[in-house]
């Protein structure tokens, strides 16, 4: 029956997770691009990190060295045959990681401090999305497992949030409070922990693109966070798409955000279920009644 099989699937996914950790270790020593992705973000990180400590972040020299860092690790890639691309990535990431995390913590400007931890979850999130694409589904990662160019419409978003951001910061200065980057900051976390805990769960089920036809190893997961949401990942990436907003006090962003996200995850999820509909049938009927979307107010395929 339904709940014992949700029972089983939780004791598959408490392995799951205790053996994460020798994944990773396994998948360090004998991949390359995760190697390589790990090598060039530390690396850069620590850059960053030296480099916003003697420079300003809008000088020359600042932009030269990241210039030199993503040089060098696309230079390492291909002298060692691994993917130029995930290196650049991963390195550029890394570097803007660590000079944003140094940047927050020593500026006495608070607006410098709230951009700059904004800035570090944001890159934060692209390159855990690599990471765990790597510890739970190996087959299906690539350079595009960042998500950096997930699309036009999702940097455009991200240029009008920081725009709105610094005109309000020059125009009212005391809207963006410290109150504001806790709240967005917790509502951040939140998100991200559950998709990368639905990107676990679901294991090789978790893709970052629709599924066009069933493979043989596919399951329908209905435990761990799915026992709570049938969609956790969207549930938290839009989440993580409000309190990236809220982090920054942009009242027209966070609504603008709410509403194109909500809108793009309600269209998304009828298009999914009518798929898991056709791969499990009545299976995923029953556990799509017991189970809610998590997205307010959508109800996903009828």
């Amino acid at each position: 029956t339904f709940s014992v099989k949700m029972q089983r699937e939780r004791e598959r996914d408490r392995d799951r997770e205790l053996g994460l950790r020798k994944v990773f270790l396994r998948l360090y020593k004998s991949d390359a691009d995760v190697r390589g992705a790990c090598n060039a973000a530390g690396a850069s990180f620590v850059v960053g990190l030296v480099t916003t400590l003697s420079w300003d972040i809008l000088s020359m020299a600042f932009f030269a060295t990241l210039g030199v860092v993503l040089l060098s690790a696309l230079t390492h890639a291909r002298k060692t045959s691994h993917n130029p691309i995930i290196h650049v990535q991963a390195a550029f990431l890394g570097f803007t990681m660590g000079s944003s995390l140094l940047k927050g913590g020593i500026s006495s400007h608070p607006h410098y401090s709230i951009f700059s931890l904004y800035v570090f979850m944001l890159c934060m999130f692209h390159f855990s999305e690599f990471l765990i694409t790597a510890l739970t589904n190996r087959r299906a990662l690539q350079s595009d497992s960042f998500l950096l160019n997930h699309s036009v419409a999702y940097w455009v978003a991200a240029v009008a949030s920081w725009t709105e951001f610094w005109i309000e910061a020059y125009f009212f200065p005391r809207a963006k409070t410290h109150f504001l980057l806790q709240l967005g900051l917790v509502v951040t976390l939140a998100g991200e922990a559950l998709r990368k805990l639905a990107m676990i769960h679901a294991g090789t089920g978790f893709t970052h693109r629709l599924a066009i036809a069933k493979r043989p190893d596919h399951r329908l997961c209905t435990s761990g966070v799915y026992a709570y949401f049938r969609h956790p990942g969207y549930v938290g990436w839009f989440a993580w798409c409000v309190g990236t907003q809220i982090m920054l006090g942009n009242p027209l962003c966070t609504l603008a955000y709410a509403a194109v996200s909500w809108k793009f995850f309600a269209d998304r999820i009828v298009d999914e279920e009518r798929d898991l509909i056709h791969f499990f049938g009545d299976e995923y009927r029953e556990y799509q009644a017991e189970v809610p979307t998590g997205i307010p107010f959508v109800a996903g395929y009828v």
